[in-house]
């Protein structure tokens, strides 16, 4: 039984490490998309998004390091990781909702200031549309 517990766990293990690469490159991804597609600068703060990348490549690091303990059976202070994947885990956490309200306030502030241009072109239109009327002749 501990074979099959320790083949689960190491699958686990690298399924997590499978997921955190593929969310780097989402996340290298996400910084692209962002510079193409001006949204606000305190998204595209560096310190901010390099804090962010650096707690993935921290994450990936730990998850390569259970993976070799798990699979050599080195019980390195397995209390020791475990609190330090929680810390970081809840660290990472925080910067995440922390760059997620950034951008959903960012995009309510622009939404706002295209309503505003919105409804200031619409005035101008009907403005338009007025002086058109009052210069075009009335056909009999």
């Amino acid at each position: 039984m501990g074979g099959i517990y320790k083949l689960a766990s190491c699958a686990l293990v690298l399924a997590g490490i499978i997921f955190m690469i593929l969310s780097l490159a989402k996340f290298r991804g996400n910084i692209k998309l962002m510079k193409e597609f001006y949204i606000s600068d305190d998204l595209n703060r560096p310190r901010s998004l390099a804090t962010h990348q650096f707690l993935i490549f921290l994450f990936l690091l730990g998850y390569i390091l259970v993976l070799i303990f798990f699979t050599f059976n080195i019980n390195f202070a397995s209390e020791l990781i475990t609190g330090a994947i929680f810390f970081f885990g809840a660290l990472f956490v925080y910067i995440e909702n922390n760059l997620h309200q950034k951008i959903v306030a960012s995009i309510k502030k622009n939404y706002d200031k295209t309503l505003q241009i919105t409804n200031a072109l619409e005035e101008e239109r009907e403005k338009l549309l007025s002086l058109n009327r009052q210069l075009t002749p009335k056909q009999a």
